[in-house]
């Protein structure tokens, strides 16, 4: 049984890690300019932009499925790596831009404004003054995003049939008319290990991210 999860614990480590890393880069580059600038169409302005990024998490996820399905099916994705991770960006983005976008708003302007006095450009002042003070918000968005990623299994189930299974599919897959109990809790177990290291290892960030934007 170790050796069939460990596959299944690659790919849902594959797909975690990928879809956080990209969700991260973008959600924070976004949530930047939502900080920053100021964008105007009609009504609507950087904070409903703001909230139509965090809705797409209120929406409930058998409102996406279907369209999701559809997409993946059209593009001929459906059922592979690539495809749960464009899925899995477009359900984790959100969540970086929603905390990023607050952390960024703590962070002095004062900063930036500093940085382009010396000479940066904008995106200078961005990546060597701004970000590296937004570090302990980036470890935050990135644990949420890994944990809602490594636990997710409605689109993993729906979007995946047979070429594909990530870990939550695989533990669920194991329970049969005769429950093996001892089966299903040691593969509980070793799904959720992942997540309590993680938990330990960025814990002392979780408090540096609540007073995001206290410089020294």
């Amino acid at each position: 049984m170790g050796w069939i999860l460990l596959s299944h614990i690659l790919t849902a480590f594959f797909v975690t890690c990928t879809a956080s890393l990209i969700s991260i880069v973008l959600g924070t580059l976004a949530a930047y300019a939502l900080s920053r600038f100021t964008f105007k169409a009609g009504f609507v302005r950087n904070n409903d932009i703001t909230f139509f990024f965090i809705s797409q998490r209120i929406m409930p996820p058998i409102v996406l499925s279907i369209p999701f399905f559809i997409f993946l099916s059209t593009i001929g994705l459906l059922d592979s790596l690539i495809g749960l991770v464009v899925v899995y960006i477009v359900l984790l983005m959100p969540i970086a831009v929603w905390i990023m976008v607050d952390f960024f708003n703590r962070v002095p302007k004062e900063l930036d404004e500093t940085a382009l006095i010396d000479g940066c450009n904008p995106y200078q002042a961005f990546y060597k003054v701004v970000l590296p003070n937004s570090i302990p918000g980036l470890i935050v968005a990135g644990m949420f995003c890994i944990i809602f990623g490594w636990i997710d299994f409605f689109f993993a189930f729906i979007l995946t049939f047979t070429e594909v299974q990530l870990l939550p599919v695989k533990v669920v897959a194991l329970n049969s008319s005769i429950t093996p109990w001892w089966s299903l809790s040691a593969s509980a177990l070793i799904s959720v290990a992942p997540l309590i290291i993680v938990a330990f290892v960025v814990e002392r960030y979780l408090s540096k991210g609540n007073l995001s934007g206290a410089l020294k």
